[in-house]
Parts: structure tokens; sequence; C-alpha cells
């Protein structure tokens, strides 16, 4: 029923039908993940019954966005707002760079990812974090 509901989103924002629907694993969440694709275009479609946390993503990657922070680009959601569709960034994730790593130690590479990755973290607080709108948090404002 997901994959249905996000292959009429493809339709509706890209104007064609997706060729290939792909599930993909959503790790600890319960959202619905999937890959869609036609011909060049390809994108990841989310489902998640949850709303407010749909709510929740949707206005923080604007909000994230509108910072020039590296967000996936949203191409839309539906009316509902239980499933939307995002840019792929492809497969690879930065634990998956450590894992393929066979060295008990990180080399200077991953090391470059890692200080990469929290120096953003650092921008999406600076940068971001002052003006961001904490009511969208769905569980709570504060950490």
């Amino acid at each position: 029923m997901q994959a249905v509901q996000l292959a009429k989103l493809f339709a509706n924002i890209f104007g064609r039908d997706p060729e290939v629907i792909v599930p993909l694993p959503a790790h600890a969440s319960t959202r619905a993940m999937y890959r869609l694709s036609a011909g060049d275009c390809c994108v990841i479609g989310v489902y998640n019954a949850n709303i407010k946390q749909n709510e929740t993503f949707l206005g923080f990657s604007k909000h994230f966005s509108k910072h020039g922070l590296p967000v996936p680009e949203v191409y839309g959601a539906s009316d509902e707002r239980d499933c939307y569709l995002v840019q792929d960034l492809g497969e690879t994730t930065l634990l998956d760079c450590v894992a393929a790593s066979d060295s008990p130690t990180l080399s200077p590479e991953l090391i470059k990812l890692y200080e990469s990755a929290v120096r953003w973290l650092t921008q999406f607080q600076v940068k971001a974090g002052t003006s961001l709108d904490y009511s969208l948090c769905h569980q709570r404002s504060e950490y």
C-alpha cells in the first residue's frame, strides 16, 4: 500500500510513473522507505503514519536548506503528509565506510570524513539552530 501511495506521489511530481520501486531498510525506524526511479530520475520515497514526525522532518529540512546546509532536497509531500519524496544521495553512509575498513584504527581518509561531519553538525547548530522553530519537535523541544 505504501509503495502505491509513493508511486502516485512520484507521478504527480514528476509527470511519469516510476519504472522501478525498491524497498530500503529503515533500520530502527517505523518508516517504510523505497527508492523510486524512472529513467535518470531517482528519489527516495518515505511513508510514515506519524504525521507529526513527518512535519518535523519537512520543516527542519526546509529551514536547514534555507541556511545553505547540506540536506536532501524535498521534492514534495502528499496532502495527508504521510509520505514524501526526497533527493537520493546514494547508498553509502559514513558508518558503511567505517564498517568496510579492516583496520582497527581510522584511516586518514575516514578521519577527514568524520572531521567534515563534525564541522557540518556544528554549522547546523550555529547557523540554523538559533532561528529553528523548536515547536516542530515531535517528542520534546529540548534534549
